[in-house]
């Protein structure tokens, strides 16, 4: 957990005046390890009294659309030439993961 690693720590505490946020999605992920794992109950409670330190950026219209042109441009820019083939292909074939977006 973030706690456990003294440099993160310091870093938050350096930032004091700074305004620290992470998107829905990472909130997401952060749950979804604490369900995994095996200290479920005192890793949620760890997470949520981190989150109530920091804002959180909601998915808006905004954002959707960026995600989905970003993803769009680029499969256009690294995927495959024949359109066809962009149709179908995933971010990871091409060395990208959905939660590197």
């Amino acid at each position: 957990m973030i706690e456990g690693d003294l440099k993160v720590v310091n870093n938050f505490r350096e930032r004091s005046e700074v305004i620290i946020a992470t998107s829905a999605i990472v909130v997401g992920e952060l749950r979804f390890m604490a369900q995994n794992s095996q200290q479920r109950t005192a890793n949620l409670m760890k997470i949520e009294a981190f989150l109530q330190r920091i804002d959180i950026y909601s998915i808006d219209k905004q954002t959707a659309e960026i995600y989905g042109d970003f993803k769009s441009e680029i499969i256009r820019r690294f995927g495959p030439k024949e359109k066809r083939k962009r149709q179908t292909i995933k971010l990871v074939e091409i060395g990208i993961s959905e939660n590197d977006l």
